[in-house]
């Protein structure tokens, strides 16, 4: 069966993530003392221990999420799948850099590590240079389309549209108060609910230029290969096929509004058999059934399943097994 994986990214993580697989794959078990030893964290103790709270920390939740996303990427591979294709939304980028053969585990481990760190550097900096004690987050907006988000943010200073989710869903990123004087405008142009999100800074905004110009040294230092795999960016939406294209988005990314309904879109014309969310959480997959209701008839029946535990894992291995 040819597939494409999509991996999911920072906000997905909650506590006791992935621990079924961690029991019962030894690859898995390899795989958590790798990052364990390469980064000098105990990830069994983050994964599985950590209050919610240690677990937000960005410098903890980026490894986290990529560990996740990596060790359900070892459980799929037992089931023989090709894999065609592969996406990841934001930080699920790196753990599409693994699959795809563009970096070698440790170096996207080393860049994951760094760009955690430097990332929760430069959000607690924004925090902590504004006078009026002014914080830094991220919010979901859901049943307003992202274009239209634009629209009521320009012009508005400390806050900006940081990712294109669905047709009826965007987020916002930039300073608390900035967000919270927008939200009646939104209110007000049909957003149906508006979700404050588990991250620590305004990700993919200008205000992380800092943080871009810090990744950029260390991603000049790291080996990007050809992909073996197609490989799909969050810059643009479209697959790239040189590694060093890859690099230059993979920086541009911090800085960039993610454009996942342009992926969804490239993805949804390569035929593949099935695509799978693979790494905690249905965000994903959620995103997909929403802009499914746009475009029916190239999405439905491509809707992925949600690959988070060994129960979820075995109902794919029964889904293949009906169709060989």
């Amino acid at each position: 069966m040819d597939i494409g994986l999509i991996f999911p990214g920072q906000g997905a993580q909650y506590p006791g993530m992935i621990q079924d697989f961690y029991q019962e794959f030894t690859q898995v078990q390899a795989l958590f003392d790798l990052v364990s030893e390469e980064t000098g964290k105990d990830m069994r103790h983050i994964l599985f221990d950590a209050s919610e709270a240690e677990l937000q920390q960005t410098d903890n939740t980026q490894l986290a999420v990529t560990l996740a996303n990596l060790s359900v990427y070892e459980a799929v591979k037992t089931l023989g799948h090709t894999i065609r294709a592969v996406a990841g939304f934001s930080l699920g980028e790196y753990s599409a850099l693994v699959v795809s053969g563009v970096l070698s585990l440790v170096d996207a481990i080393r860049l994951v590590n760094e760009r955690g760190k430097i990332m929760e550097q430069v959000s607690v900096q924004l925090s902590a240079s504004n006078a009026s004690g002014d914080t830094v987050g991220m919010t979901a907006v859901l049943g307003l389309a992202p274009e239209r988000i634009a629209e009521l943010l320009a012009g508005q200073e400390g806050v900006y549209l940081a990712m294109y989710n669905s047709p009826v869903q965007g987020v916002v990123a930039g300073y608390q108060r900035a967000r919270e004087r927008v939200t009646e405008l939104l209110k007000e142009a049909g957003a149906k609910r508006i979700i404050p999100l588990k991250v620590s800074g305004p990700f993919h905004t200008p205000l992380m230029q800092d943080a871009r110009t810090a990744f950029a040294d260390i991603a000049h230092t790291i080996a990007f290969n050809t992909p073996t795999i197609a490989y799909y960016n969050n810059v643009d939406g479209t697959q790239l096929i040189t590694g060093e294209s890859i690099r230059e988005a993979c920086i541009q990314q911090i800085i960039s509004p993610v454009q996942w309904i342009r992926e969804e879109q490239e993805l949804s014309a390569l035929g593949l058999s099935k695509l799978i969310e693979a790494g905690p959480g249905t965000v994903l997959a959620g995103l997909w059934r929403a802009l499914a209701k746009e475009k029916t008839e190239e999405l439905t029946g491509l809707t992925p399943p949600t690959v988070d535990s060994i129960a979820s894992l075995e109902q794919l291995d029964a889904f293949r097994k009906t169709i060989i």
